[in-house]
């Protein structure tokens, strides 16, 4: 469906199904005729100008930007380029888990999962933990916390 080379194979099904699952796709202001409408226009429009564009997203934006005289495509390309951004995997979401489940459990089994999660931001936010730079404030209550646990 997104590859215009296929456009012959392409039903509209195909397309309201990313819309019912991601109803986010559909600009606001688009109703679902409106794109059933443009749908139908670009099964019909002669694109050969745009087959020649390697990359699927640069070809949907040639047609966003391809205006006849009649006809202006607005709905289609932005809900095709919303489709073309969708993660083709869940790798990311699994490497997270595989973290979780081997610092909470296999390693690390007292790590709370409140510690966990703020490991895991500045892990995130590329900082090393030795450059870091803390209030003055912060510092003061966590060395006056520290004494005092020591103490007891």
């Amino acid at each position: 469906m997104a590859d215009m080379a296929q456009r012959d194979s392409a039903r509209f099904g195909q397309l309201e199904y990313f819309i019912k699952r991601f109803p986010v796709l559909l600009p606001a202001d688009s109703i679902l005729d409106k794109l059933h409408a443009e749908f139908n226009q670009y099964t019909t429009e002669d694109i050969s100008n745009l087959l020649v564009k390697e990359r699927a997203d640069e070809q949907w934006q040639g047609l966003a930007s391809n205006k006849t005289a009649d006809r202006k495509f607005k709905v289609l390309p932005r809900v095709m380029a919303g489709i073309l951004s969708i993660p083709h995997s869940n790798a990311q979401c699994e490497i997270v888990f595989s973290t979780v489940r081997k610092n909470v459990k296999d390693f690390r089994g007292n790590l709370s999962c409140t510690n966990l999660q703020g490991f895991m931001i500045l892990n995130q936010e590329g900082t090393i933990c030795h450059e870091r730079a803390f209030l003055k404030d912060l510092l003061r209550r966590c060395k006056s916390a520290n004494i005092k646990g020591c103490w007891m």
